[in-house]
């Protein structure tokens, strides 16, 4: 590969905190809001121009695995009742329980600026500041508008999703299966107005489809478990129905042209909804600024979660997350979806010790990038489960910034016994 020899240059520190977060999703939330309620100095780094991650740019409706869960999950569910902005699943109580995107990003703000978070938006994540002989984290490089800049903390927490700063610091992580390193699709979610059907299962609405791409003469999309699922304001709703296989969204041309395939499959789907007699009247409102991935970087730490945690419903001493999602690994090929084939689980732990990656001090996870295999990852990668995770993290962010501690020797079973008085760890 040609390369280019840049400058030495002086990086201007445009911050210094206790705690920085790297991603402001349902993960970076929660950290956010956690440490900065434990009374650390927080800031927080967003590349988008709202708070929410998957849920706001990347309009991922239902939130799932929240029902077994307090603290600030609950908190947003009840803020966003308040509101009207959240409602149950009309056909399934419990199950695609949804929210108004816009109302919640108006939350989030309001949240994180009452808890004193420093909040930058537009903001890219560049590199990772490290000390010493290369160990210990000690902040994170960030590209915006304003330039080049450093932001240091004495603990960072990991919240991208994608493992990007654990992976910039040199913490070791794995990708996709074992056997090949394939990962699950990616899915572009998108809006419908004037759409009031109601899916009575996953097989109600490809079903419809089929029937209308047999009359039509042309092909279904291979996705054969979709879901339209109506929001809270009457009419609206989002479609999970596009699959881009055989991506790594942590390659920027492969990401491109997964949003791209997914932009065109969209357009097609919204297509042939018109001639779908229950969907004839919905119109494609918008796609997500944000690409659906399910799965990249899994950053190694101090426990991996593994598939035998899930079939045995492991519990922890350290345990601070409850998770009860099934094990859901999207077909990685077109046409292969046999989800009898699924393992069944019971309820398990996420142990702090999977939150704290190996080889880097300072330095914490949250959210899909933590240590599991692909098994595992399948079931906690949910958005109710990555909230926990981060207010987990950011309370132990705190802790250690207060006592001058790496994130490897705090005490994980006192940590669970905070939470659990907090009303966060409910089991």
């Amino acid at each position: 590969m040609k390369t280019i020899t840049e400058p030495v240059k002086q990086t201007p520190v445009i911050a210094e905190a206790d705690v920085v977060v790297a991603g402001g999703g349902p993960a970076g939330v929660g950290a956010a809001l956690s440490a900065a309620r434990a009374g650390a100095k927080t800031v927080l780094v967003e590349r988008y121009g709202s708070l929410g991650g998957l849920w706001t740019t990347g309009l991922v409706n239902p939130l799932f695995d929240h029902a077994n869960k307090g603290g600030i999950i609950r908190e947003l569910i009840g803020k966003l009742a308040e509101r009207q902005a959240w409602r149950d699943d009309p056909v399934r109580p419990g199950f695609l329980t949804c929210f108004d995107i816009e109302p919640m990003k108006l939350l989030l703000d309001e949240l994180l600026e009452a808890a004193g978070v420093d909040v930058l938006l537009h903001s890219w994540i560049a590199d990772a500041v490290l000390g010493g002989d290369g160990s210990e984290i000690r902040g994170i490089v960030v590209e915006s508008k304003s330039g080049h800049g450093a932001v240091l903390a004495k603990v960072v927490i990991d919240c991208t999703g994608d493992g990007d700063v654990a992976a910039r610091a040199g913490a070791p992580f794995e990708k996709g299966r074992p056997e090949d390193g394939l990962m699950q699709p990616q899915t572009l979610m998108f809006r419908l107005s004037n759409c009031r059907f109601l899916q009575q299962g996953p097989d109600h609405l490809y079903g419809l489809m089929q029937e209308a791409a047999r009359q039509l003469g042309t092909e279904v999309p291979p996705f054969t478990h979709p879901w339209i699922i109506p929001l809270p304001t009457p009419g609206d709703a989002v479609a999970q129905l596009v699959h881009v296989y055989g991506m790594d969204a942590t390659d920027a041309r492969q990401l491109s042209e997964a949003c791209r395939a997914a932009r065109r499959e969209a357009m097609q789907v919204a297509e042939l909804f018109r001639h779908v007699p229950e969907l004839s009247e919905a119109r494609l409102v918008s796609t997500a600024e944000q690409l659906g991935v399910r799965e990249t970087r899994r950053v190694m730490g101090e426990y991996v979660v593994s598939l035998d945690d899930l079939l045995e419903g492991r519990r922890h001493d350290d345990g601070i997350c409850l998770v009860s999602f099934p094990v859901d690994i999207h077909p990685l090929f077109p046409g292969e979806d046999d989800r009898s084939k699924r393992p069944r689980i019971q309820p398990y732990h996420v142990p702090y010790r999977s939150l704290v990656p190996r080889q880097i001090d300072q330095l914490l996870t949250a959210g899909r990038c933590i240590s599991g295999t692909h098994e595992a990852h399948a079931s906690y990668r949910v958005t109710g489960n990555c909230t926990a995770m981060g207010e987990a993290a950011g309370l132990a962010a705190a802790w250690c910034a207060a006592e001058g501690i790496a994130p490897r020797q705090v005490d994980g079973t006192a940590l669970r016994r905070e939470l659990q008085a907090r009303g966060t760890v409910v089991d």
